[in-house]
């Protein structure tokens, strides 16, 4: 009697919390599963596989979604870095270093917050504009830039981000 407590118990709360069913449909599930003779270990299975694979299929897209976004903005940095290149002076390029700083935070909270890889060369970005907020990293960059570096490079013996 004590598993049919928690058995019926188990599955309103398990169906609720994913709002499955109305309460009688789980009721009725319940009575089903335990006193006409189901597998419910195998229903319980099944059920979880399929959850599991919903959320894989999710997880699957969004993956897909963020590395599009990616693409786009490497293209945008990309695009920010001959802006600046071509600014005939580090004042009229601070606006496209904003954008550099703004795109590299909402990366980094990718990068670290989420734990996904972005690719070799955001990632370097992400390690390279952590301090662009500051004006000698910005005078740094300008220069570099100027001077006909096309994308921020890591330093010799340093990793890149994993």
């Amino acid at each position: 009697m004590l598993f049919a407590i928690v058995f019926i118990r188990f599955m309103i709360v398990y169906d609720f919390q994913f709002g499955f069913r109305s309460t009688e449909q789980r009721l009725h599930s319940a009575v089903e599963i335990l006193f006409l003779g189901h597998n419910w270990g195998h229903m319980l299975n099944s059920h979880l596989r399929d959850e599991l694979t919903l959320s894989l299929d999710k997880y699957d897209k969004s993956l897909d979604q963020i590395r599009k976004c990616a693409a786009a903005y490497e293209q945008r940095c990309a695009e920010l870095i001959v802006l600046i290149s071509n600014s005939p002076d580090l004042d009229s390029a601070e606006q496209y270093f904003d954008s550099l700083y703004d795109i590299q935070s909402q990366l980094s909270g990718v990068v670290f917050g989420r734990s996904i890889e972005l690719g070799a060369k955001l990632s370097v970005l992400v390690r390279e504009f952590d301090r662009l907020h500051d004006p000698y990293i910005r005078d740094y960059w300008y220069k570099q830039f100027r001077g006909g570096e096309k994308w921020p490079m890591l330093p010799e013996g340093i990793p890149p981000l994993s």
